[in-house]
């Protein structure tokens, strides 16, 4: 039997835990969150059945300007819901399944070396990540704590490492005096003390945002001061940078992550390999890159051949 009390606080905030202990990023979290409090208060406070979450997502379908992936965004989110929070899975319909779009072309690592030297500060150090096979949300979502210059790389979370090569390692210890004077900005505003300084350094985004908060609020359910660096920022600055190197069309995050599996590939190794250092859930995810690689992917390359010496 329904009550009618409202419920959304209390959703809200399990939602959230949850989606912590499942290890979802910032954005995803935001977005999930936002689907389930737009369906608690479609049902008018209390806690949503079935055949509302049903009816929620029909809504959606016949609402216009509503793309399919937002559709589906929001089916999974209640999905999680119900199962993670409410512990009563459901079936929920899905929107049609879009066609992808177009693979962007794949750089030759010559353009790749071209853009990254035609970039500088944080922009270079993220599309560093992003070919080194980050995506580009996990590059901006990094915290210092996922920084790990003692082993040479990086760790984006569930486990995974990706390796950070040593020439790249006095520019990210830089970009950590960076995130140093931001920090101290934003403790300073808050008048901190040395325990939660120690407490947020570990927390902070290793790409911050430019401008801090303007009152001493933490922002969200993690605790950071500060935001990270906006993906647009990215974007622009690879644009530029594309654009005074003549590279055409302009490289775009997709398509320097795409690079790194089609480089990979290339170069020889193991595509179970290159799997995980992409963090790809099966070989189906890897499919686009053996397409576009040019080069008969039989097996690993001999050291003979790297060398580029003839007889």
């Amino acid at each position: 039997m329904r009550t009618g009390i409202d419920v959304s606080a209390h959703a809200l905030v399990r939602t959230r835990e949850e989606l912590r202990l499942a290890g979802r990023s910032v954005r995803t979290a935001e977005a999930y969150v936002g689907w389930v409090r737009r369906l608690v208060e479609h049902c008018g406070g209390s806690e949503p059945r079935a055949g509302e979450a049903v009816a929620f997502l029909e809504a959606l379908e016949r609402k216009s300007g509503l793309g399919s992936a937002s559709r589906a965004q929001a089916a999974s989110a209640l999905r999680f819901y119900f199962e993670r929070v409410l512990d009563r899975p459901v079936v929920l319909p899905s929107p049609p399944r879009r066609l992808s779009p177009p693979p962007p072309g794949v750089p030759a690592r010559q353009e790749v070396a071209w853009l990254l030297a035609g970039l500088s500060g944080a922009p270079r150090l993220v599309a560093a990540l992003v070919y080194g096979g980050l995506r580009l949300g996990e590059a901006l979502e990094l915290r210092v704590s996922g920084l790990d210059l003692e082993g040479g790389a990086v760790r984006p979370g569930n486990g995974r490492m990706v390796p950070l090569p040593a020439p790249w390692w006095g520019a990210f210890r830089r970009q950590l005096g960076v995130v140093a004077r931001c920090l101290r900005a934003d403790l300073g505003r808050a008048a901190a003390g040395e325990e939660e300084h120690e407490e947020s350094w570990s927390r902070a985004f290793l790409f911050p945002a430019s401008r801090g908060p303007s009152s001493p609020v933490r922002m969200g359910e993690t605790g950071e001061l500060r935001g990270h660096l906006h993906p647009r920022s990215v974007q622009r600055a690879l644009e530029r940078a594309s654009e005074r190197c003549e590279i055409l069309p302009p490289l775009t995050p997709r398509g320097l992550r795409l690079a790194c599996g089609v480089h990979l590939l290339e170069a020889g190794y193991p595509a179970a390999q290159v799997r995980r250092l992409m963090g790809l859930s099966s070989d189906r995810a890897l499919a686009r890159c053996r397409r576009l690689a040019r080069r008969e992917l039989t097996g690993p390359r001999s050291p003979l051949e790297l060398l580029g010496f003839e007889p």
